[in-house]
């Protein structure tokens, strides 16, 4: 029985060996290569974790600067609409102003007219008193060269007489 227990004890030794020498070192390889591995995809994940940071970073100062931009925007957006509104009320004065103009200038051109309209009344009246006075000229005139006429007949025959 003891050599049982020696030849059970012997086999175990050896399978205990070979598991240490063959199986085990096997093991420790695959665990070598999973720690590597491990390793490996910590790095990756670290690499990928300081990209998705630095990307962070990178749209957050993307944010910063489009929300400055927007506010940039805003502000010259608003004095836009302010200076907008005072040249529409600069446009509805000049609009107001030529219209004032307007009917000042037709109301003179209106009392031109009419003004013109006196003249040419005028002008008529004084023609027709022109003419009139032109036909009672000639008319005068006719009277006198008879009257000359006249006088000249009787001048040789009162030259006669004397």
């Amino acid at each position: 029985m003891q050599r049982a227990i020696w030849i059970v004890t012997f086999f175990v030794i050896i399978a205990v060996s070979y598991y240490w020498l063959f199986v085990d070192q096997e093991r420790l390889n695959k665990m070598e290569l999973l720690t590597k591995s491990d390793e490996t995809i910590t790095d990756n994940i670290n690499t990928v974790s300081e990209l998705e940071r630095r990307l962070e970073l990178r749209y957050l100062g993307h944010g910063k600067h489009l929300q400055d931009i927007q506010d940039e925007f805003k502000a010259h957006y608003e004095t836009y609409i302010e200076k907008m509104d005072s040249i529409d009320l600069v446009f509805e004065e000049i609009k107001f102003t030529m219209q004032q103009m307007e009917d000042k200038l037709v109301k003179k051109i209106d009392r031109t007219n009419d003004a013109l309209e006196n003249l040419s009344d005028n002008f008529e009246s004084f023609k027709r008193k022109t003419n009139r006075t032109t036909r009672e000229i000639q008319l005068d005139i006719s009277t006198i060269k008879d009257d000359i006429n006249i006088i000249m007949e009787r001048l040789p025959e009162e030259k006669k007489k004397k």
